[in-house]
């Protein structure tokens, strides 16, 4: 087997941890470039033919696979664009530069939930991550248009799940703290098992595709899990039993919070347009204003008036917009195009890992 050359931005991640050691484990004659500014990730990197790569220039005339997990996520809308497209320019650059035999690129299922399986062309502010996510699917099919030849994949994640993932920890500690986890019914989790995840993307990144288009897929294999299923063996490690969100204060919270915001911000608006015709330089500062505009006040405004009726498990916005995830009634449907799972973890085999991982990580001693 030829040694390939995989250039992957977001390496030094969760994912990219787990994708490192699975491309170097297929032949060890690869060479890995993580695509990182942070040089001290080295200390993850211990294998001779991995290696830290802060500047792209430096890969020039070379046949490569681009791995894209990394996305720009900034304080302000404004400020997210701007590292998007440079991220992306980095991107571009090396497909300039090099023989590139596909871009598999990694996005999150939760645009599938807003928008179904295509990429809108309208970027909408509801939120910074999923605006961020959105614009660079829309930048990798810009890409794809100024290159036709090449392939190029954009592959949804689930909700990964793995030894150490952020749901893992997230479901782990709520049963520790005895704090409400999920809700009375019956969830879909959308999950991924990190081992699966970077199965897909090898798969794909050396499966011969129909160069024509660009791939969309989703990759939640326990889609039709529920979180119960992943939250109970877990809640029977500690001997206790997983706690339920009260849905109705949560649905008022979000209710609350919606209109505490709008009427802040049509406050901050009115005040703002009296300078606004002062000074033309003052524009970009007033955006910036909007844009960074907090909504503690209007989270503290909605608390108080729910705090009359339900006066326990009223979630801060920040845990909200975390539990969301986790009270999602929207079950992701499984893709046409086929990726073979046999080699896959099943289920049993996935949530086996993570107990194992908060045994050994955990503080179980008390239980």
């Amino acid at each position: 087997m030829n040694s390939i050359h995989y250039v992957i931005f977001g390496g030094a991640g969760y994912t990219g941890l787990f994708l490192e050691e699975y491309l170097s484990s297929i032949e060890e004659r690869n060479k890995i470039s993580i695509v990182t500014r942070n040089e001290s990730k080295k200390i993850f990197f211990r294998r001779p033919n991995t290696f830290i790569v802060s500047d792209v220039k430096k890969i020039k005339n070379e046949k490569i696979k681009i791995i894209n997990l990394a996305y720009a996520l900034d304080k302000t809308y404004h400020q997210t664009k701007a590292s998007t497209f440079k991220l992306f320019n980095n991107i571009e650059m090396l497909v300039k530069n090099n023989n590139v035999d596909c871009l598999v690129h990694i996005s999150t299922i939760v645009l599938t939930q807003n928008f179904g399986i295509s990429i809108p062309k309208k970027l909408k502010k509801d939120s910074i991550y999923t605006y961020s996510k959105l614009l660079s699917e829309q930048l990798v099919d810009k890409i794809k248009a100024n290159n036709p030849v090449l392939p190029v994949i954009i592959l949804r994640s689930g909700n990964i799940m793995g030894p150490g993932s952020t749901w893992a920890v997230k479901i782990a500690k709520s049963i520790e703290n005895s704090t409400p986890i999920t809700g009375p019914k019956k969830y879909p989790s959308n999950t991924t098992f990190v081992g699966n995840l970077v199965k897909s993307i090898h798969f794909l990144s050396n499966h011969e595709l129909d160069h024509k288009k660009l791939l969309l897929l989703n990759c939640a294999e326990f889609a039709d899990k529920t979180w119960d299923e992943w939250i109970i063996p877990i809640s029977e490690l500690y001997g206790k039993k997983a706690q339920s969100w009260n849905i109705e204060g949560f649905n008022s919270l979000k209710i609350s919070i919606s209109s505490e915001t709008r009427r802040l911000f049509k406050q901050l608006k009115t005040n703002s347009m009296l300078f606004a015709y002062k000074s033309a330089k003052l524009k970009n500062l007033i955006l910036l204003a909007l844009d960074l505009f907090k909504i503690k006040s209007a989270e503290s405004n909605a608390k108080k008036s729910l705090n009359r009726n339900i006066p326990v498990n009223i979630p801060d916005f920040s845990e909200y917009s975390l539990q969301s995830v986790f009270l999602n009634e929207i079950s992701i449907e499984k893709n046409k195009f086929k990726i073979p799972t046999e080699s896959y973890f099943n289920f049993e085999q996935s949530l086996k890992l993570v107990i194992e991982w908060i045994k050994i990580s955990g503080d179980l001693d008390d239980y």
